[in-house]
């Protein structure tokens, strides 16, 4: 089972929001956004997806499977799971970055699909909306990761892996000059406890295609929103026009980078919790 963090409200919480880290982070990087969500009276579920943070590590039998798929069954196991049955009824809303935003479409996609058999503990989680911070899908679309690409992204794990705490966090700097210092210290943490092997094989996109998830989502009246940037994002002008055709909003933040929360955290929170505010008045 992955290792999770349950942030609740005072009183009876309103909504859910289930969060999904993205590859080489963790639920400890997502906790600059608990305070916000928990005010407005939603609990936060905010996992550490295998291979991250406390949660499991990769077994050579299950990077033998698609590790997207993987991933999504194991946040569909952890919805399941009987400690979180005070959350299961609420609104839940979906939330992931980069990779994590492609398992957390895929997740919600699976709650919509399957409704008629999933158990009832699954069942209560079915999204009232999905957000996605520049998610992790490739064109031409496919479920598998460039290997040269794959490769580069292991032997940086690697060498940041070698390096002392603090010298992680001298790259972290570098690589990133405008994130504050408490998400410096999350992300360098979130590294050093990352599996390397899962950032090797980097085949970490479900397979079912990124379009399909979409339209599946829209077509059953769930709001999706995408955020992306203009700088080393990864979500391109093709990205958008195909997701806004699939009946996804799409917002561009100029200037933001792949991590937009980081990067302009105030915006990004406003418009985040805007969008699920208003899923709950719908």
């Amino acid at each position: 089972m992955l290792s999770y963090r349950l942030s609740l409200p005072r009183g009876q919480a309103r909504a859910v929001v289930v969060a999904v880290n993205g590859l080489m982070e963790s639920a400890e990087c997502l906790e600059a956004a608990f305070p916000h969500w928990v005010s407005h009276g939603w609990a936060v579920l905010a996992l550490d997806m295998r291979g991250h943070g406390s949660s499991p590590r990769w077994s050579d039998e299950d990077l033998q499977r698609h590790p997207g798929d993987v991933m999504v069954q194991d946040v569909l196991d952890v919805l399941g799971s009987a400690d979180l049955r005070e959350a299961a009824g609420l609104p839940a809303f979906y939330y992931g970055h980069s990779a994590g935003g492609s398992v957390a479409a895929a997740v919600a996609a699976a709650l919509v699909d399957q409704a008629a058999v999933l158990d009832q503990a699954r069942a209560g989680f079915r999204p009232a909306a999905v957000l996605l911070e520049d998610p992790f899908w490739r064109l031409p679309v496919t479920p598998l990761q460039d290997p040269s690409v794959a490769e580069a992204a292991y032997a940086h794990l690697l060498k940041v892996q070698a390096c002392t705490a603090s010298e992680r966090a001298v790259i972290r700097r570098h690589e990133w000059p405008n994130w504050s210092e408490a998400e410096i210290l999350r992300s360098t943490m979130a590294q050093e406890h990352c599996d390397p092997r899962l950032i090797r094989n980097g085949n970490v996109i479900p397979s079912t295609p990124w379009p399909d998830l979409t339209a599946s989502l829209t077509a059953a009246d769930v709001p999706v929103l995408i955020i992306t940037g203009t700088v080393r994002a990864g979500i391109m002008p093709e990205h958008q026009r195909m997701a806004r055709g699939l009946g996804a909003k799409v917002e561009v933040f100029d200037g933001a980078s792949h991590f937009v929360r980081r990067d302009m955290e105030e915006r990004f929170m406003s418009t985040a919790t805007a969008f699920f505010a208003e899923a709950l008045e719908v």
